[in-house]
């Protein structure tokens, strides 16, 4: 009966140390999609660049820019390596403070600012450039050109200050999930 008891008391210790919280869940599935994407857009780069590259090579090489479209490929697939070599700032993130529920949430916390904070750059950016397509008009294609940077301009800056970015939504998420609504 003893040896039940005790057998019993060490899964339950066991079982008890092995539950994540809410923040550790929401920050490893958030460093996990990161690493999805990001090794998929490196691999997606590098596959370009190589098709550029060899393709180029082989249909340009009788004219004699063979080279230059290798150089292109390796242009393009070079951010691939890139993107491949270094992890996401979530995936640092977790690697860091998944240990702990009450870090978990800290990180959480700061990768949603930092994400403010840059979206919200970005914004301003764009309606500076909408602004000064507006001020500046110039027409290389058509008499309008200016008129559809400004438009798009702003509709950037419309998306960056409108739609949250995945890493505010994970911290909303937690929110959420960690204040019981």
């Amino acid at each position: 009966m003893k040896t039940w008891l005790v057998v019993g008391l060490l899964v339950l210790c066991l079982g008890l140390s092995a539950w994540a919280g809410p923040a550790q869940d929401i920050l490893g599935s958030l460093a996990e999609s990161a690493r999805s994407e990001r090794v998929v857009s490196g691999i997606t780069s590098i596959g370009i660049g190589i098709g550029i590259g060899v393709g180029g090579y082989f249909l340009l090489r009788d004219l004699g820019l063979g080279s230059y479209a290798a150089i292109a490929g390796g242009l393009v697939a070079f951010p691939g390596l890139i993107t491949l070599a270094f992890p996401s700032e979530a995936e640092v993130a977790c690697s860091r403070a998944c240990d702990s529920e009450t870090d978990s949430a800290l990180a959480l916390e700061r990768l949603a600012a930092a994400a403010q904070l840059s979206r919200y750059i970005s914004g301003v950016v764009n309606v500076a450039a909408g602004v000064a397509s507006l001020l500046f008009p110039y027409s290389y294609v058509t008499q309008y050109d200016y008129v559809y940077s400004a438009v798009l301009n702003f509709g950037m800056a419309a998306i960056d200050f409108l739609l949250p970015s995945k890493m505010e939504r994970a911290y909303e998420q937690y929110l959420a999930v960690a204040g019981g609504t």
